[in-house]
């Protein structure tokens, strides 16, 4: 056998089983050694809040008799638009009106004979029979939309069975919004400020309202923790918002203004207190800057103070997860 072939295969087998092992062996030391940084940047921000809730009506009314009788006329359907002071149902009260001009007539009768004293109760009479026939008729108490009825021309209205209402109207000139407003945010929160509304029913469009009231004292939400009451308003809504649509809104707080900012990824807490890992140089250890901070949307975080812009912080890579053991 030729020395120098057998000498030369071992040489090119070395060489091959290194090449397939070292590359391996360097881009995983490579990937646990790499530490991936952030830019601290100055941006332009609009401040506001955020929340969440479901699109209610400004008003809304169960409308009943407080009478008993037969319902002899329901003047609307559901979905009608009517005005403050329209009449939208009666029950039989044909009694009553007998019984109101019988009595005018006797005051007629009795104008210049009797004494004052009696023509006054007889008057305060006529008021009280003229009340109960207003008890029979049902007017809307504010303009709006018909949006439920649950009772018939000819059925017996007993008002003390506990039947409920007739029909339910609620004012669609303006849609309201209770909200949530957490104890750091509530500060920033003012009456008259712009609500900007977005819909999931409605992909790629917002919708501006206004706040319109605050709660003058908080309360403890259902984990504990104190939270303040807020309501919005949109005036003249889209017809294409619905009640209840779920929404989200930013409620603009501040003028616009420089802030600094940096990836959520590189905040870390420890004791209740937030800190990042400065890098002064590409080639200088990990200072711990302890920093201030407000928490902001699409991966950043506003820092307060504690960095500079331009300084360079780790981004802390996601914890591994445990590995449980297969020993007990």
């Amino acid at each position: 056998m030729n020395m120098k072939r057998v000498g030369l295969s071992i040489l090119l087998i070395m060489l091959t089983m290194g090449c397939s092992q070292h590359p391996f062996g360097d881009t995983e030391a490579k990937s646990d050694n790499v530490q991936e940084t952030s830019r601290v940047e100055k941006l332009v921000i609009q401040e506001s809040v955020t929340v969440t809730g479901n699109i209610a009506p400004l008003k809304t009314r169960k409308l009943g008799f407080s009478q008993n009788g037969k319902i002899i006329d329901i003047a609307v359907v559901e979905g009608d638009h009517v005005k403050s002071g329209t009449i939208l149902a009666r029950i039989d009260a044909s009694s009553d009106e007998y019984n109101i001009e019988a009595m005018t007539f006797e005051l007629e009768q009795i104008q210049f004979t009797e004494s004052p004293r009696k023509i006054e109760l007889k008057e305060k009479e006529l008021q009280s029979l003229r009340d109960a026939l207003n008890n029979k008729i049902i007017t809307a108490p504010f303009s709006g939309v018909i949006v439920e009825i649950n009772r018939k021309e000819g059925e017996i209205n007993l008002a003390t069975s506990g039947e409920g209402y007739i029909m339910k109207l609620i004012d669609d000139s303006s849609l309201m919004a209770s909200v949530v407003v957490d104890e750091l945010d509530i500060a920033r929160i003012k009456i008259g400020q712009k609500a900007v509304f977005s819909f999931d029913a409605i992909p790629g469009e917002t919708f501006l309202g206004r706040v319109s009231k605050i709660a003058h004292i908080g309360r403890l939400n259902t984990n504990g923790l104190p939270v303040v009451d807020v309501e919005l308003i949109i005036d003249n809504p889209d017809p294409r918002i619905f009640i209840p649509y779920s929404f989200k809104v930013e409620i603009v707080t501040d003028a616009p203004a420089e802030f600094l900012v940096v990836s959520e990824k590189s905040v870390l807490w420890e004791n209740d207190q937030t800190y990042v890992n400065l890098r002064e140089s590409p080639n200088s250890s990990l200072i711990k800057r302890e920093v201030k901070i407000r928490e902001w949307k699409d991966g950043k975080t506003i820092i307060l103070d504690g960095v500079q812009q331009g300084d360079i912080v780790l981004i802390n890579p996601p914890e591994k997860p445990q590995e449980e053991s297969l020993w007990m």
